[in-house]
This record gives C-alpha cells, structure tokens and sequence, in this order.
C-alpha cells in the first residue's frame, strides 16, 4: 500500500508471527529511496543502502548501533550524492555569476545552484534584534541547514572571552531567536540552555575553522546545534535542532554546508588587530593580512594580493570600521576564498570611506552588464575615469577610478582590475577633490 499524500496517515499491518517466530539473532537495515540537498544542489539520487548487525543487545548498545548505522547510510549517499553532480559542483557548471562579482554581504547567505542550474550567492530576508551596546543578532530560516545567523556583539571591543563562553553565546543568541517550549497549552520562551554539552572544532575546505556546540533539549529527546564562524566583531553560521538520534547526521550535514557560507567580514579596527593575532579563531584567508595603523593618521593595509594606505585620504582612529568583502577565486584550476573588497570607513557615523573592489575578467558567459562593466574599467572612462562626482542634492561626493597590476604586455588584459573609491558627504572645494583624486591613484597598490 501507498500514502496517497504525504499528509495521509498510513499504518500497516502484518502477522504476529513474523513478530513472536523470529529469532531475535539480528537487525537488518534495507533502504530505497531519493537523496538529495534541496535548496543548495538542484541534482539528486537514488540511495540504496543494506546492512546489518547481530542481536540480541542491551538498549543502549542496540542505540548506539543503529546510530552508527545511520551516519554509515548518510556518509556513503552524500559522498554518492557528490560524485554524482560533480561536474556541476562549483565552480564547475554555470559559475560564471559568482566568479564574476564581488558581493558585499554583512549578513550570511548561501551560495546554492538555482533551478536553471546556475549558481549565485542566494540572500533571504532576515529579522534582526538590537542589543545593548551596539550588538545584534540577525537571523533567517534557510534550507537546507535550518536558521542562519549573525552575532554582533555588544560594546564594539575585542574580548577573546566571548570565544569560549559557549553559555553566552547562545544567551545572546536567544535574545533574537524564539526557541519555545510547550507546556501544556503554552509555548514558553527558552531564555537560557546553559553552557554547550559538547564542544569540536571543524575547519572547512577553505580554511575556516567553525566551532561546533551541541545543547541537549533533554526534555523533548533532541539536541540543539550551532555551527559557528568567528568574525571579529561574533559570529556567522547555522543554528538547528534535531531529534538524538539523528544528531550526527544533522552536524554531518551542516559541516557539508559550511563551504558554501558567503559572507563579508567586519569590526572596529581594534577588534580587527586582535582577531588577526589569533590563529586559533582566524580563517586561513588572513594568515598573510597585516594591518597598521595610528589613531588620528592613515590605515596601511597589505596582502598578497593588495597594499591599501589611506594616510593621505582619510584619517581612522581604533574605533574606525573595516569591512573585507570575501569572494572566491579560481586561480589556475583551484578554487580560492580571498579578500576581494577593502572598505576602510573614517568612523561608524559618516559616509567617508575609502574602498578597493576586485573585478577579474568576465567570462564568456558572465552576464552582459558584468561585461560592459570590464571594458569601461580596462578603458579607464564613463564612471571610472576619475572625474570627481557627486548626486542631485550635493550631499554625496565620490571619485572612482581603477587600479591595475604591473606593466602592459603578455596577459595583461586577463588581470585582475581593481575599482578604487573615495567617498564622503563632507562639501569639499573643486581644489581639495582634486588633491584627493592625485592622492587615490597612489593610495593602491595591486600586487597579485
């Protein structure tokens, strides 16, 4: 018999003797069925999987087994699942969007393949909640990891504290997310589940290196679990809930997920020094960043790829906000997340900033505007020919120009552009924009 609608209740009945006449020597596991990651992988397949183990068993062996058992079926089926869309797994297949454009993405999204097959960093409308002090917490339900999240911790300073105070991260974390629980007829708010029962590390095929806490929901046989990135200023990652039995599998499967997390950095350039400093909470991406700075006088930003000063541009202070907007880059045949976009603000408050945004070479079958946008910047002229410019009200004013790496000759035309910007709403004389337009064309330095 078949359910004629997921929604039916089906029961099935067979003999009592199957029950009392079998003889109880061992478990066997046989399953069919569709297996897939939907919203992230449009392709799916069919998992078969068979096995088994001897009986008889205590309860709590016979637990433990058939867990076993069951991060066993989902280990081979994702890996099946993986091999079998390979050749449209990014950045293979329709990559040529996301390979061409830089996003900047405070809060997280999820780099997935639509249902033409293309993929694109795939935002979702998210609720945000204010704390105390500057903090926040954002969040949005997200499939196939459940709730993705944004911490923002109060005070705006670095306190490595907060890293390992696994009780306080979730506090706060509640704070924006409702987590009930029923009680008779009432769905009472959880406001606190205390310190993590479990604690690991895991470090992604990028090099982000994610904390992993586990909460038990004694009372409703089910664990909580958040897979957490470290930015400078908190966290971004995946919060969900799953019954204990399937535990394993849910972090399985928000660890397969984890290198598809889009998402800009951000922090004070206080909290910034002191998260480069750790290397137990950095991503690889930052091993070779370096950032120098005297309050009141210019940021000196530096990595492989870019040297940024902005001492003759804008003065920062430790409090002055810095943004690095993350892309991934194919450099050869190997896939890279980088630091694609500098975006160094004079303070939390005004619209002056100074800003360095990678653009490598559309491909072919990169959109038409991504297109168009390359040859203007390779050209030097419409918007970024360093004409200094301002919006209908002259309280926004800008210069736009590029930056490029070494001398003309072979292969220059494939290199990487950089956009260079300075912006303000301060009303600055036709000589001063000047003076700041001669300063920009100095203030980058491509080195890639």
């Amino acid at each position: 018999m078949e359910a004629k609608s997921p929604n039916e209740n089906l029961n099935y009945a067979l003999p009592i003797a199957l029950v009392l006449n079998d003889p109880g020597t061992s478990a066997g596991f046989e399953e069919r069925d569709s297996f897939g990651m939907p919203k992230l992988l449009t392709g799916t397949i069919v998992s078969e999987f068979s096995d088994g183990f001897a009986l008889p068993l205590s309860f709590a062996d016979f637990a433990v087994r058939v867990r076993a058992e069951l991060v066993k079926y989902y280990t081979q089926q994702q890996d099946k699942l993986a091999a079998a869309v390979a050749p449209e797994l990014f950045p293979r297949g329709q990559s040529a969007t996301l390979l061409a454009k830089l996003y900047s993405s405070v809060e997280p999204s999820l780099v997935a393949q639509g249902d033409d097959g293309s993929w694109d960093a795939r935002s979702c409308n998210g609720n945000q909640t204010t704390l105390v002090g500057d903090g926040l917490v954002w969040h949005c339900l997200c499939a196939p990891v459940g709730t993705l999240f944004r911490l923002q911790y109060p005070g705006g300073t670095f306190d490595e504290r907060h890293y390992h105070d696994s009780k306080e991260f979730m506090d706060l974390l509640l704070r924006g997310i409702n987590v009930p629980r029923q009680v008779g007829p009432q769905a009472v708010r959880i406001i606190s589940f205390g310190p993590a029962l479990r604690e690991a590390a895991y470090r992604d095929h990028f090099g982000r290196l994610w904390q992993v806490r586990t909460w038990s929901l004694g009372y409703g046989d089910a664990y909580l679990i958040a897979l957490a990135l470290p930015t400078p200023d908190g966290y971004v990652g995946y919060l969900t809930m799953a019954p204990s039995g399937l535990g394993d599998i849910q972090t399985m499967r928000l660890e397969f997920v984890a290198d598809y997390l889009y998402v800009s950095y951000t922090g004070s350039l206080e909290q910034w020094q002191a998260y480069l400093g750790r290397r137990e909470l950095r991503a690889a991406a930052f091993e070779r960043v370096r950032l120098q700075y005297e309050p009141h006088k210019g940021l000196r930003f530096e990595s492989p790829r870019l040297r940024l000063d902005t001492s003759d541009l804008m003065p920062v202070d430790a409090r002055s906000p810095l943004e690095l907007e993350m892309a991934y880059m194919l450099d050869g045949e190997r896939l890279d997340w980088d630091v694609g976009g500098v975006v160094v603000h004079q303070d939390r408050d005004a619209k002056t900033f100074v800003a360095a945004y990678r653009q490598p070479k559309p491909a072919g079958d990169a959109p038409r505007e991504r297109r168009e946008r390359w040859e203007h910047m390779s050209r030097r002229d419409a918007e970024f020919s360093g004409t200094p410019g301002h919006d209908d009200d002259f309280t926004d004013f800008w210069i736009r120009t590029v930056a490029a790496a070494g001398a003309a000759g072979s292969g220059a035309d494939a290199r990487p552009l950089y956009e260079v910007v300075y912006n303000t709403d301060r009303s600055l004389p036709p000589r001063e924009l000047q003076e700041l337009r001669a300063h920009l064309a100095g203030a980058v330095r491509v080195t890639e």
